[in-house]
Order: structure tokens, then C-alpha cells, then sequence
């Protein structure tokens, strides 16, 4: 089985940290998201594929060290056709498992390689109940329907056969434009995180500092509840309360609170 990561999008919902950072470089408690999916992913799989276009120099800093293959894309070609191309690239066909490359899963990999080959659907979408903001869906007859009322909403993974590699079509969406007219099955979790805009990100870090390697933070600065990220240093005598510092230096004796503070300009965090 291949991986095939999604790394490509411009990640506007984290706005404006995403103006300096791919979102999948960006850190979740010390370690870059994406590097979390690639150890993840890597005792399952073959061989692990990324699509790039925004920042793709971030994902591959983040990665370094990594054995991976990056799937450049000279303009964005949405879901379906990013992971058309690397299925082409690549020259695979084997079945792969798709994973958004700003979320993390937490579930047996293993089984779920097990229940997709079990059940004989050419698609097994990664589930979980319903969340403010997701799109819901239901699944009928292996069919998945797109509802208001219904009962999951996709988290970010999907194993897909390989006799259905071919027909990927390239387009935007590939759930909406491809995925909707398989035969599905899915593989409901409880247990995972998706980091929607900068609140729920730092929120999701659950009230504890943490400082990303690189980062230059003097020894009497008082950092609370925040992130300070690589590109970015406190100086001496600065407090940061609750606040996302991503790039630029804090001045000396300058307290940030509640903001995410981005090269001297500082914005209320959303």
C-alpha cells in the first residue's frame, strides 16, 4: 500500500499564520504536523507521496531526513487531480490510503487496512460523528449521500483500491466529484484533530507553552499558554500571554496577549 498526503492547499482558514508557514509545517505540541502523518503512516505503507504547490519548501524542511517523494504541482490541481498525478508520477498500483495533510488520526492502521479488505468496498472513508462546520453525509447501500442530517463527517483519511486508480478524474474535489459514486464503506473514530483557524489551534495545544526548535527566547521572558514558532524570538523582559508568535522578534519589555504577533504587527486571534 502507498500513502498519498495532501500538502498542496493554501491553508487560507489559518489565516494570517499561514502567510509564513505551509499549515502542514506547522507545529502541533513540538512536532511538524505532517512529519506526525508521515511516522504515522510509514509502518503501513510502501512508500509515502506528497503533493506541494504553497510553500513547498516549508513541508520539505519539515520532512527533513524523512523518506518521502514529493509530487510538485506547478498550479493547484484540487484533491482529486492532486492525487491523480502522484498516482501517475509515481507509476502505482497498489491501493493507497489518502490523508489530508493538516490533520491527525488517532486509530489502528492497521485494522483499518484490514476492514477495507475485508468488506470489499472499493472506498473506506475514515469517519466520526458530527462537528460544528463539517460537511455531514450518510452512507446507504455503499452509497454515500450528502445531507444535513446525516451521521458522519470524513476526518481526513480514505483507503481507495487499486482498481479504482485509473478513473480518478482530475477536478477539485475528490469526494464530491468521485468518491460519491463508488461503492463505500466506512471506519468511524472518535479520536481526532483538525486545526480549522488559529483559535482551535492554539486551543487544541491545551493550555501549555510550547517553544518550536529554532525559536530564540531569552531566559527572563514570561511565556504563558502560547506558541513561539522557529522563525520568531522574545527578548528579555517581554511577556506573551496566550498568543501565537510566528515570526519577527518581540521587543524588549513588549507584552502580547491574546494575539498572534507576525514580524511587529499583531492580530486578534480567530
Amino acid at each position: 500500500m502507498w500513502g498519498l498526503i495532501l500538502g498542496a492547499g493554501y491553508g487560507r482558514r489559518m489565516l494570517p499564520i499561514t502567510e509564513r508557514r505551509a499549515k502542514p509545517s506547522l507545529p502541533f505540541r513540538g512536532v511538524p504536523i505532517i512529519r506526525q502523518i508521515v511516522e504515522r503512516l510509514s509502518p503501513i505503507t510502501f512508500r509515502i507521496g506528497i503533493n506541494l504547490f504553497y510553500r513547498p519548501q516549508d513541508i520539505v524542511e519539515a520532512l527533513s531526513g524523512r523518506e518521502v517523494l514529493f509530487s510538485l504541482e506547478q498550479e493547484i490541481l484540487g484533491t482529486s487531480g492532486g492525487v491523480k498525478k502522484m498516482v501517475e508520477l509515481f507509476s502505482i498500483k497498489d491501493d493507497i490510503i489518502v490523508y489530508n495533510g493538516d490533520s491527525l488520526l488517532f486509530l489502528d492502521y492497521n485494522e483499518l487496512i484490514k476492514f477495507h479488505k475485508k468488506n470489499g468496498a472499493m472506498v473506506t472513508l475514515v469517519v466520526s460523528s458530527p462537528r460544528e462546520n463539517y460537511t455531514r453525509f450518510s452512507v446507504k447501500n455503499h452509497k454515500l449521500n450528502i445531507t444535513e442530517d446525516g451521521e458522519y463527517i470524513y476526518c481526513g483519511a480514505m483507503v481507495i483500491s487499486s482498481e479504482l486508480l485509473k478513473e480518478i478524474p482530475s477536478g477539485e474535489n475528490i469526494i464530491k466529484e468521485f468518491i460519491v459514486n463508488q461503492k463505500i464503506d466506512v471506519f468511524p473514530i472518535e479520536n481526532f484533530l483538525e486545526f480549522t483557524n488559529p483559535a482551535s489551534y492554539l486551543k487544541k495545544h491545551g493550555g501549555i507553552t510550547h517553544i518550536e526548535n529554532g525559536a530564540r527566547v531569552a531566559s527572563d521572558a514570561i511565556i504563558e499558554k502560547s506558541l513561539v514558532l522557529k522563525d520568531a524570538s522574545v527578548s528579555t523582559g517581554a511577556v506573551v500571554l496566550n498568543s501565537i508568535i510566528v515570526s519577527g522578534e518581540v521587543s524588549r519589555g513588549e507584552l502580547i496577549k491574546d494575539k498572534i504577533f507576525i514580524d511587529g504587527r499583531t492580530y486578534p486571534i480567530s
